[in-house]
């Protein structure tokens, strides 16, 4: 073994996981996100009311959501039901582009 000064040798952190709930207002440049330890929906709810307090005078606040749970759940569509000015968006996503086909080389 050899002796001397034992210097303390920095590691990678713990790749803990986090939620990110992110938008972005396209008129200012803005950015609202909120940082959360677990996703759930009253989380998610938490956020959509941090953007309609950001945005008190707009007649609508849309939003992209995806396809995550605590965005179909039942406490966000009771939260979108008491909040008429909120949108969220659903992305239209083909399940199967017969059309392209002889171009990506598939039959």
């Amino acid at each position: 073994m050899p002796t001397g000064l034992r210097h303390r040798v920095t590691t990678p952190g713990s790749n803990i996981r986090r939620t990110i709930h992110g938008a972005a207002n396209l008129a200012t440049g803005a950015w609202h996100y909120h940082v959360s330890i677990r996703n759930v929906s009253m989380v998610f709810c938490y956020f959509l009311n941090q953007l309609l307090a950001a945005h008190p005078d707009a007649l609508i606040v849309a939003a992209i959501r995806g396809n995550g749970t605590t965005h179909h759940s039942g406490i966000t569509r009771r939260r979108l039901a008491e909040h008429p000015r909120l949108l969220l968006i659903e992305p239209v996503r083909a399940r199967r582009s017969t059309g392209l086909g002889p171009v990506l080389g598939r039959p």
